[in-house]
């Protein structure tokens, strides 16, 4: 799950470690790739388009399908000290992604995960999965979707709209959907319509 930096000139990206099982956050420098430089544990690592700070998410305990999301400043050299921006104690916080001014994040929550997951980390085969934003710091955190679906990976376009796949098609099939956002802090949204059947 790569991500660039906002300048292209840095990627990071996640790396299970084969001795301890354990997800990594690799940087690499594009001028110099073949030094890596491990800056933490988590996974679905993505670079802010405005600044150096990289939100991602990360289990609470080793092992643990419970995912909280985290926010890294890497402050030049070095990276700062990461900071918890959101939690949820009945479900896990997945798959982090930055608005287009980097002011927001969008994620999901899964309900209970513990199956396994069709490939992705943290989520079971047939969740009940929502979509939420909230702004950098945690704060205003707010829901997007509702129901008994599985509305996962939601990513925000340079328009503002966010896309975000979910299995409410008939019979669970699965298609792109998009929410269109009002207002300064996506109070209230459109209808969700698909984007390709």
């Amino acid at each position: 799950h790569p991500s660039f930096s906002a300048d292209g000139k840095r990627l990071v990206y996640c790396s299970r470690t084969p001795r301890s099982g354990v997800w990594e956050l690799v940087l690499i420098d594009l001028a110099n790739p073949s030094q890596r430089q491990l800056i933490g544990h988590g996974l679905f690592p993505a670079f802010s388009p405005t600044d150096d700070r990289i939100v991602y998410q990360r289990a609470r305990e080793r092992g643990s399908r419970w995912f909280s999301l985290w926010t890294l400043d890497l402050q030049g050299e070095n990276p700062g000290p990461p900071t918890e921006i959101a939690a949820s104690s009945n479900a896990a916080l997945i798959t982090p992604a930055w608005s287009p001014d980097g002011t927001q994040v969008v994620f999901c929550t899964v309900l209970e995960p513990t199956a396994d997951s069709n490939g992705v980390e943290g989520v079971a085969s047939a969740p009940q999965a929502d979509v939420w934003v909230c702004n950098a710091n945690g704060a205003g955190r707010a829901r997007l979707t509702r129901g008994g679906f599985a509305h996962l990976q939601p990513a925000w376009s340079s328009k503002g709209s966010i896309y975000f796949i979910s299995n409410r098609g008939t019979h669970g099939t699965e298609n792109v959907y998009a929410l269109h956002p009002e207002g300064e802090m996506l109070k209230h949204y459109e209808a969700t319509v698909p984007v390709m059947p």
